[in-house]
């Protein structure tokens, strides 16, 4: 995946990450945990995206499908069917990585060779993300 002319994987350092988006990013270098400002586009859908970093190595990617302002939580998913984004988000991952090896109600998994992909619905908090585990 490329994200602002950046390869995003688990060869992804801190460094890099921050040369490439400080423009972008809402936190400043010192931080492990980094969002953007604004949506990215990826591949025909727009996404609010967290990026995570441990031991200044990119661990994961989280999406949220854009869809106004904010991401979709609690306290603003009554204006959306989650089952219904989780859906969008299925069927635009089934395009970018082909079939999923797991599927239940509220989540979908799919293994590729450079992370584990989990679209999912948190019934708890009214998130429906899809989140990247990059493998060690």
């Amino acid at each position: 995946m490329i994200i602002n002319n950046t390869v995003i994987n688990k060869q992804l350092t801190k460094e890099i990450f921050n040369n490439n988006f400080k423009v972008y990013l809402q936190q400043d270098e010192s931080s492990n945990l980094f969002k953007l400002k604004s949506p990215v586009k990826i591949e025909g859908l727009e996404f609010w995206a967290d990026f995570n970093f441990q031991n200044n190595i990119l661990e994961s990617l989280k999406l949220s499908i854009y869809q106004s302002n904010e991401p979709i939580s609690y306290s603003n998913m009554f204006e959306y069917k989650l089952q219904d984004i989780k859906g969008i988000q299925d069927k635009w991952l089934e395009k970018q990585y082909g079939r999923f090896s797991e599927k239940s109600t509220y989540s979908s998994k799919f293994n590729t060779s450079f992370a584990e992909i989990i679209s999912y619905i948190d019934t708890k908090s009214g998130e429906t993300s899809i989140l990247f585990l990059f493998s060690k």
